[in-house]
């Protein structure tokens, strides 16, 4: 679980063309695997142009997709924990956009009680 909110760099991972398979080595960031010509259309439309109502437009029929179809469920916070015995120094408050508590755990330390 990851958090995913909507904003125009994040479309792209929702793109067909995102969708691992072994034509691209399995990569790309359409872990569902959610395919909708349509959104592909909307996206391409999102950033091939320069009018900025085309562009609003777009994004506006791309979000209405999303909340018709639901492809992901869009989580702001993550429930993350970190639980560590006493004398452990290091671990503290990540964004809520982080999706990993532990990203500095190379520098955390273990103190004498």
């Amino acid at each position: 679980m990851w958090p995913w909110k909507f904003e125009a760099g994040v479309a792209r991972r929702l793109l067909s063309s995102e969708i691992g398979s072994p034509q691209n080595q399995w990569r790309g960031s359409n872990y569902g695997g959610y395919a909708n010509p349509a959104y592909d259309a909307l996206y391409a439309d999102l950033t091939n142009t320069l009018d900025a109502a085309r562009c609003r437009d777009a994004l506006f029929q791309m979000v209405k997709l999303m909340a018709e179809e639901l492809p992901v469920l869009p989580v702001f916070y993550a429930p993350l924990g970190v639980i560590a015995r006493p004398g452990v120094v290091g671990p503290g408050l990540v964004s809520p956009l982080q999706p990993s508590n532990t990203w500095n755990i190379h520098t955390w330390e273990l103190k004498d009680r």
